[in-house]
Formats: C-alpha cells, structure tokens, sequence
C-alpha cells in the first residue's frame, strides 16, 4: 500500500519518492532522480562522478525495529565525468556507463559495498568494499577488472594499517600502464602477484609470480619467477648493494633466447643463460646502472651485426648469422643510466669465430644513438695472440681488439642508424688500429675548430 507519493530534494537533487510498508513491517523508498554530482558526496572519497546529471534509481528497505538498511542503487552515467584517480581512469561524458550496488547502513554510518559494478565502453569493474566503524575503507575485492590488456581480480586487505598487503591474480595484466601511473607515495606494502600473461606495453613477459615489500617507502625485498609452459626459466630477486638506499635486481636467465622470443622482445637470440642485473634506488625505484653477463649464446638476423659484417667483407660470418646464427662464449657489459642516456661501457662479444667491443650512448625519449667498437673476426685465434705477454698487447692493443678487427661507429636513429667503417683497420693491429683511430678524432676535431 503507498502511503506517500510526491517531489523532495535528495541532496540538493529534485527527486521522485515513493513511500509504502510491507506486511512485514518493512519500510520501502523508492527513489528516481536526475541527481547531480554532487548529491553522492555522501560516499567521500569514493565519489568519482565529477560532473553532469545521473538518472538514479534507489530502492531503500529498512525494518522498523532495526537501525540497519540496504540501499540497491543504479545510476546511468551516460551524461556524466567520472574519474578514477587510483587508475587514472576517466570516462567523458556522453559516453556509455552504468553503475549499480548494495549499500548496507547502521543508521547513516556505510559498513559495506557489495556487487558494486562500474560498466564503461572500454572499462568493467565489479567489488565488495568494507568498512570500519569511521567508514574507513579496511578491505577491497575487486572480483573482476577487465580493461584493455588486463583481466584480474584484486585483494587489498589492512588497508588503514602498516600491514597493507595487495593480492592481484587473474589472466592478464599491463604492467607497463600500472609502473606508469602517477601515484602517491606508498609508505607500507606487500605485493603478491600471480598472472598467466604479462604484459609489458607490446611484449607478453608470460606467466609471472612475484612477491614484494616495501616499507617506509623503501624497497625491501622482490623476488620471483617467469614461467615457461608452467615450468621456471627467469628468477629474479634483490640483492643489497653498499649504499643503503641501493639494491640490484638480479635476472636469472635458463634461456635467455628462449625468453626474448616468447616475450616478442627480439627473435635474434638462441640459447644463452647468465645474468641481467639492474642497480636501481630503493626510495624511488629508479634503474641506476647494471650489467649483463651472459653464456653459450648465439646470434641470428640482428640486423645491427648483419650490417657491420657487410661493410666490413665479412661475408663468410654474414651467412653464418643467416642461417644458424653466430655462436658467443660470452656476451658481457656495464651500463649506466643517466637522465635520458643509456651510456653503455664495455661492452664485449667473445666467440669463436666473432667478438667485437661497443661503447656509447642511446637515448630514451628521441630513440637516438652514437654507438662505437671493434669487431673482430676468428676472434679465438686473434686472442691467442693478445695472451702472449708483452707481445701481444703491443701487437694487438687492449682485451677484447685483436690482431685483424675493424673500427665502426653507429650514429643516427635506433629504427634507421648511420654505420661507418674505418677501412684502414681491416687488417692492422691494435696497437696501430688505436692510433688511427685517435688520428681520426683528432682530425675531426681539427675540422670543427
């Protein structure tokens, strides 16, 4: 039976309200309003409809002899803002989007959210919030997060303590998207992460497991795994460096060919296992510095070595990258991270029937490089050669040359780089190798001057 049935403002929204009890001494209130943004300022924090007019719809049931009450909301969002701060997402208006949930009350205090659902054109969320007896949010499940590359579900728990711990699993997730975010400074966390598919941008890193913790916004432990057909291959963890506020991150590679080509970074790679470590900040997670260190590799088709062997007549090894790829005992280097430069510092290939050196510098932003080094051709023999003491330093210069190798630079884009020889190193030693070389730069200087 209605008892009421009129127009009254809900939160400074003009609204339609019916009014009726049950037989079961229930107090039913249907709501339908054109509400503006502001009338679910109620919520605080969790207000993400910035601006425009929502059509609402709220069924309240409420017992008489009880101060609890469930609100079912549905609110159309097709003419509003929303904006998600926490994932920085924001839906414009004039766009498809709907939200729905259960609110349960104890008089005007919210206790918790469930089936709470945001439906977006390129967004879906659906979770349970819980709060405390200040309406502090204590727990979040999100049961279902599905936008563009990412498909999981979350768990945050002891969200107001120092004890915060964040639960993500699921089928895939854009790690990429989620490191670029701008975000405020997380003082206390554990991160666990278990993912089938991971993505970085356009490279699927595969399955990834991983725990994390941070404290006092410091990095204080990572470790985990890359899976290969449900089978390790990549493990990673932190080790401490002699600063206190530094930490390296260490890759443990099974097959690092086998990991670049799953991961669609690069095909050029067969085999290899070693390391790859990165020097970061443990305050503000920033890479530093590194080295690679890597076994038993073999080169194919890269196209970077492909014209160096050209320009250089070694046509022999050209085909040899061709087919099978170029076999390396070692593939050792260190870089640093400066601003926008990647300087990369002593770099070395050593195989049988190649080795060669690289130094220089690769920009971030603007994909630039100037790159330069030796390449060395039955680098085995040559090097024979330079363990010869005296001798053979004097013939064939400093470790890593060789008696026959060849003087490159590399400038220009990383897509499109400029490649130049010097054509008088061919077959000169290194000692000699070096001072035409510097007679090089000097010459150039002389020209600018």
């Amino acid at each position: 039976k209605v008892n009421i049935n009129g127009y009254g403002y809900i939160n400074d929204s003009k609204s339609h309200i019916i009014i009726s009890k049950t037989n079961n001494s229930e107090i039913l209130l249907n709501i339908s309003s054109n509400a503006k943004s502001n009338s679910f300022n109620f919520l605080n924090d969790f207000n993400y409809i910035k601006d425009g007019i929502s059509k609402l719809e709220i069924n309240i049931i409420k017992k008489l002899n009880s101060n609890k009450w469930l609100a079912e909301v549905n609110a159309n969002l097709f003419a509003n803002t929303v904006e998600l701060d926490f994932i920085e997402y924001i839906k414009d208006k004039n766009n498809r989007g709907k939200m729905s949930g259960l609110f349960y009350f104890e008089g005007l205090k919210l206790k918790r959210i469930e089936n709470l659902e945001l439906f977006t054109e390129d967004l879906l969320i659906k979770s349970e919030l819980n709060f405390d007896q200040d309406m502090k949010l204590k727990k979040v499940k999100v049961n279902e997060y599905i936008s563009g590359l990412n498909s999981f579900s979350i768990i945050v728990e002891n969200i107001s303590s120092k004890e915060k711990k964040i639960i993500i699993s699921g089928e895939s997730l854009d790690l990429k998207k989620l490191l670029n975010r701008k975000k405020s400074k997380i003082k206390d966390l554990t991160l666990l992460l278990n993912i089938n598919k991971t993505y970085y941008g356009k490279f699927n890193l595969g399955k990834l497991v991983f725990e994390s913790k941070i404290n006092d916004s410091t990095l204080i432990s990572i470790n985990g795994d890359i899976y290969n057909k449900n089978n390790s291959y990549v493990k990673f963890s932190d080790k401490p460096l002699d600063e206190f506020d530094k930490k390296q991150l260490e890759f443990r590679f099974d097959n690092f060919g086998l990991f670049m080509s799953n991961s669609n970074i690069s095909q050029d790679f067969i085999n290899g296992s070693g390391i790859i470590a990165f020097n970061l900040n443990s305050r503000s997670f920033s890479v530093e510095s590194g080295f690679i260190d890597l076994s038993e590799c073999s080169i194919k088709n890269a196209s970077f070595l492909a014209r160096l062997l050209q320009l250089a007549s070694f046509t022999g090894l050209l085909e040899i990258l061709t087919k099978e790829g170029i076999p390396f005992n070692n593939i050792l280097g260190k870089f640093k991270i400066k601003d926008d430069q990647i300087i990369i510092e002593e770099g070395k290939l050593k195989g049988f029937s190649l080795g060669g050196t690289v130094t220089g510098t690769v920009s971030k932003s603007n994909k630039s490089l100037n790159l330069e080094g030796i390449i060395v051709p039955a680098y085995a023999i040559n090097s024979l050669i330079n363990k010869i003491p005296i001798l053979g330093q004097v013939i064939t210069g400093v470790e890593g040359e060789g008696l026959i190798g060849v003087n490159y630079k590399a400038k220009g884009t990383i897509e499109k780089p400029d490649y130049t020889i010097n054509p008088l190193s061919i077959l000169t030693p290194g000692i000699f190798r070096s001072i035409f070389d510097q007679f090089g730069k000097e010459k150039n200087k002389d020209n600018t001057r």
